[in-house]
């Protein structure tokens, strides 16, 4: 039997509350991160004058437009690439069509709103879910997806500081030398 007041009761009674009010949490939750949603996308949006960016986008070489356009299109095709292998990774068979749907819907959202795992995440468990894909695979796959971002971001950063430590020593007061160790030791891997 436990004793009143032991760290097991007291995670005992944190559960139950939690289980208790948990609907309440996640709207406070989400009323929260609404609110920090809206203020965000109201300073974006503060930011941009409408005649300008119309102003902008007349001014600029059609060349470059066209570029830009190809270039945003062969990135979102290269991130259908991400939940691809994802799914293949835990053995879930999905139809490239919806996953690149999915893909497509799920970037563009987290892109946007941000929060990407979660944002996105919510978005890829509906529409594979309704593809028949399990919630556990599901899952996995969010987190496959996220982890591959993140290994991405970390090389390219470690490339970056291998190129150019000399951009990021005086914002991080770190001599140059410390920033490449750090670069080359990610770079080498486990």
């Amino acid at each position: 039997m436990w004793q009143t007041g032991g760290p097991e009761s007291r995670l005992i009674l944190a559960v139950n509350f939690f289980q208790r009010w948990r609907y309440w949490l996640f709207a406070a939750l989400a009323l929260v991160i609404g609110i920090l949603f809206y203020e965000a996308i109201h300073d974006l949006v503060a930011q941009f004058n409408y005649d300008t960016v119309l102003e902008t986008t007349r001014t600029t070489d059609q060349i470059q437009l066209s570029l830009a356009l190809l270039a945003t299109a062969i990135s979102f095709v290269a991130l259908t690439g991400y939940d691809y292998s994802s799914l293949r990774y835990v053995k879930a068979e999905v139809p490239y069509w919806i996953t690149a749907q999915t893909a497509f819907t799920a970037y563009a959202i987290s892109n946007t709103a941000g929060l990407g795992v979660l944002t996105g995440g919510q978005v890829r468990m509906r529409l594979y879910r309704a593809a028949g894909v399990d919630i556990s695979k599901i899952s996995l796959a969010i987190a496959s997806n996220a982890a591959g971002f993140g290994f991405g971001i970390l090389t390219t950063g470690a490339i970056a500081l291998l190129w150019r430590p000399e951009a990021v020593s005086p914002l991080i007061h770190t001599p140059e030398w410390v920033l490449q160790g750090v670069a080359l030791l990610i770079c080498r891997g486990p």
